[in-house]
């Protein structure tokens, strides 16, 4: 019998210095100040701890550029190898040009160093990159069972043709994606979000010079790729050509929006199996790390009551009173620092 490619869960998180640092709304501040990376470190032990709980035989892989720091009176690096997760050191290299407003997304093309520092692995390795702001709330398996039939898979938001998706439109993505690909495409492309990349470890080997294309282009200011700055841009476009070797996954994941102002979540959005929660960092995830330590970080918590504690805190798919009043309080208490 065949043995089964190996299957890899990973996030990542890229450590800004003082004159890298932009400004990261949701997060609450500055990405150099370390009060803000405290804010994302939490969600990495979050992301880790929720998919162990859930996926206990899953190979789990953290890529960084720095050394994961103490947080809460614990080392980031014990909770995550408590976890069985495999940390790699890999340094930040693709950015785009600095400078300018370009500059300000150079973090985000981490994926490309991530990725290309997996060059040595098998051919056959399945690969999915997601963002640190997750919960995984259930088995991953059938997003690996897709992958399997697929060289990529990806999130397609499903934004209309000329909405802005920082700097760019799927209108502009298309003619990106005809001059990448020089053959012509009969409709705006689907726009895939950041949040997640899938793929197998063979299939980025031979198709990872277009994502480097594309960043040349874009870091001379060239063509129709001229506009590119984020990685959702280099997916949107790459997929596009691919054709049917890359698949849209609107199953295993969601993009929920959580906030006062914007609220995208449903009734049954608790069945998917990872909750992508950009508004929940500075509260529902934050609550889910208090919660989590209060278990000592345990792998083996109970599923079923986990994912009742995650939708209790992060609001999905409703908040409850005391959720909207302790967020409140979080609010009152950041404003008066």
């Amino acid at each position: 019998m065949q043995d089964r490619p190996q299957r890899v869960l990973a996030t990542s998180f890229i450590t800004d210095t003082a004159s890298e640092g932009t400004i990261f709304p949701s997060a609450g501040g500055n990405s150099a100040d370390s009060r803000v990376q405290a804010v994302y470190w939490r969600c990495i032990v979050v992301f880790f701890n929720s998919a162990r709980i859930n996926n206990p035989g899953l190979t789990l892989r953290f890529f960084t550029n720095t050394e994961p720091p103490e947080l809460d009176g614990r080392t980031v690096r014990s909770i995550l190898e408590g976890l069985g997760v495999e940390i790699r050191i890999v340094a930040l290299t693709h950015r785009l040009v600095e400078g300018g407003e370009k500059s300000s997304w150079g973090n985000v093309l981490y994926f490309l160093d991530v990725l290309d520092s997996q060059l040595d692995e098998p051919d056959g390795q399945l690969f999915v990159l997601a963002d640190c702001d997750v919960v995984v709330a259930r088995s991953v398996a059938p997003l690996f069972e897709m992958l399997g039939q697929s060289d990529f898979v990806g999130y397609v938001v499903g934004l209309p043709a000329n909405d802005d998706i920082n700097g760019m439109t799927r209108t502009s993505l298309t003619q990106a994606a005809v001059e990448l690909f020089d053959r012509s495409f009969p409709e705006p492309v689907l726009d895939y979000g950041g949040e997640l990349l899938g793929t197998r470890i063979g299939a980025w080997k031979q198709q990872r010079h277009l994502f480097h294309r594309l960043l040349e282009d874009a870091g001379a200011g060239k063509g129709a790729a001229a506009d590119v700055r984020t990685e959702e841009h280099m997916f949107s476009i790459v997929f596009a050509g691919l054709g049917e070797a890359a698949k849209a996954d609107m199953s295993v994941l969601k993009r929920m929006w959580t906030s006062r102002q914007f609220n995208t979540v449903q009734p049954g959005d608790e069945r998917f199996a990872m909750w992508h929660l950009p508004a929940e960092k500075r509260y529902g995830l934050k609550y889910l790390y208090e919660h989590l330590k209060r278990h000592d970080f345990r792998p083996d918590l109970d599923p079923d009551e986990f994912r009742q504690v995650a939708m209790k805190e992060c609001g999905i798919p409703s908040k409850r009173v005391g959720k909207v009043l302790r967020d409140s309080l979080v609010r009152v208490q950041m404003m008066v620092g």
